[in-house]
């Protein structure tokens, strides 16, 4: 189906204003100064099959793992996903999050009963167990010296928190106050975001072919990017640099 470029850019600037919001909610629901200060992490939305839409905040890498993640939730619970849920889930093997203490957040989006979207959220967490404070550490040799890692699980649902997945958390932290302050204000992020997405991620076509023309139009950008670096690799590059007696370096194509 074919939409009009006029209505693309109003969703486009709906999605991305959702988005900003979700940011906003996750620094200003942090409770460590990793959400508050330094801004580890991200908020978003995706279709429902995962392919990333927006995402707000300055760390664009995490759109890799919003994918995976959604996936992975929806390989684990398919049918049983429900409206007021939200999951977790911190495995890198299985949401492609970059270490453990990078939790991902994801919040089912409904219109009439479908699924039609998720909003995600990946934030770094103070401690997740593990040889050392913060987790990762340079003496780590395999994936258990990291810290606790979670499949894709149910963090809540409409009747409220799941109270034994943060049992589970507090236990496996060293600052469990910290990190249960932290995944709360991230899921609630993710949350928010949803009261108001729902409506654009269902605008005007409930079978999804807004959200499938905005999709298309990040991968337009994206294949642009790719044609641009593609060009430059037959390119020889030379730049000065004055220290250590160098005064040119070649940087071959290949």
């Amino acid at each position: 189906m074919s939409i009009d470029p006029i209505t693309i850019e109003v969703v486009t600037s709906r999605l991305r204003e959702i988005a900003a919001g979700m940011e906003h909610a996750l620094y200003h629901a942090g409770f460590s100064p990793i959400l508050r200060e330094s801004r580890d992490g991200t908020a978003g939305l995706t279709d429902a099959q995962g392919r990333v839409l927006m995402v707000g905040g300055g760390l664009q890498y995490h759109s890799l793992p919003y994918e995976q993640a959604v996936r992975a939730v929806v390989a684990q619970f398919g049918a049983r996903i429900r409206d007021g849920d939200s999951y977790i889930v911190n495995d890198p093997y299985v949401a492609g999050n970059p270490h453990v203490p990078d939790l991902v957040a994801v919040t089912p989006a409904f219109h009439d009963g479908t699924l039609i979207g998720f909003g995600v959220s990946i934030a770094h967490k103070a401690d997740m167990g593990g040889l050392v404070p913060g987790s990762s550490g340079a003496g780590s040799r395999e994936i258990f010296h990291d810290g606790l890692r979670l499949p894709p699980v149910r963090y809540q649902s409409a009747a409220g928190i799941e109270r034994a997945i943060e049992d589970v958390l507090r236990a496996n932290s060293r600052t469990p106050d910290v990190v249960i302050g932290d995944t709360r204000g991230q899921v609630g992020a993710t949350r928010i975001g949803l009261t108001g997405s729902t409506d654009a991620l269902a605008f005007q076509n409930p079978d999804g072919s807004i959200v499938v023309q905005v999709y298309n139009k990040g991968s337009s950008a994206k294949t642009m990017v790719v044609g641009v670096g593609s060009a430059l690799s037959q390119s020889l590059y030379q730049i000065s640099v004055p220290s250590h007696g160098w005064d040119t370096l070649r940087i071959p194509s290949n």
